[in-house]
């Protein structure tokens, strides 16, 4: 019959002291990381800040806009700590989107506004001009509802721009590989689908 193995005392404590450090080493590891990557957010944050609020004075609102709502994305990683910030950007992103949202409104844009005015009060559900601002949008929104057009089409109005703007390419394309007598070349440009002409509406000889 065999005996069973067995450790010294010593050593067993002493693999136990080992495993421990390690976790504990592991752990110190990743709080050290965490905190530098917070601290490098931190950082990434205020420079935002700086160069939206820049952006915002020299009037390019698109820009200011997009980089107050990357300062927001910034505060909601990092989390407590930034409260300065992210008043900062709370109140930047309101006065930027609220400006964006007024100019489509006047433009007739409603739904361009309404898109402005909600990303506004995503940092600041709370902004009694923002507030004001959706009700009043909301309601200009419900009595035009029957006098634009839906969602659906004026989401195609950029692919339907982009196709036509392709067919006028390829129609020089063509026209002038045509003149340089590469005839196969020019009837493949030509032939783009959205360049083909119905036999029906075929253009006549005068």
């Amino acid at each position: 019959m065999m005996k069973a193995v067995t450790l010294p005392l010593g050593l067993t404590l002493l693999f136990a002291t080992l495993s421990a450090a390690h976790a504990q080493s592991a752990d110190q590891d990743r709080a050290i990381r965490e905190a530098v990557y917070r601290q490098a957010n931190i950082l990434n944050l205020q420079h935002v800040l700086v160069t939206a609020h820049d952006a915002q004075e020299r009037g390019d609102l698109a820009l200011a806009a997009k980089l107050y709502d990357d300062a927001w994305d910034l505060v909601q990683k990092i989390g407590s700590g930034v409260v300065p910030e992210a008043q900062q950007t709370k109140v930047g992103l309101a006065a930027v989107r609220l400006q964006l949202a007024r100019s489509a409104q006047r433009r007739g844009n409603l739904r361009e506004a309404k898109i402005q005015i909600d990303d506004a009060l995503r940092a600041d559900p709370a902004n009694p001009l923002a507030i004001e601002f959706r009700l009043g949008n909301d309601k200009l929104l419900a009595e035009s509802k029957n006098k634009i057009p839906s969602e659906e089409i004026e989401r195609m109005v950029p692919v339907v721009a982009a196709d036509k703007s392709k067919a006028a390419q390829l129609v020089q394309d063509g026209k002038l590989l045509f003149e340089m007598g590469k005839l196969d070349e020019a009837e493949s440009k030509l032939s783009w689908p959205g360049n083909k002409t119905p036999k029906t509406m075929a253009p006549t000889t005068i």
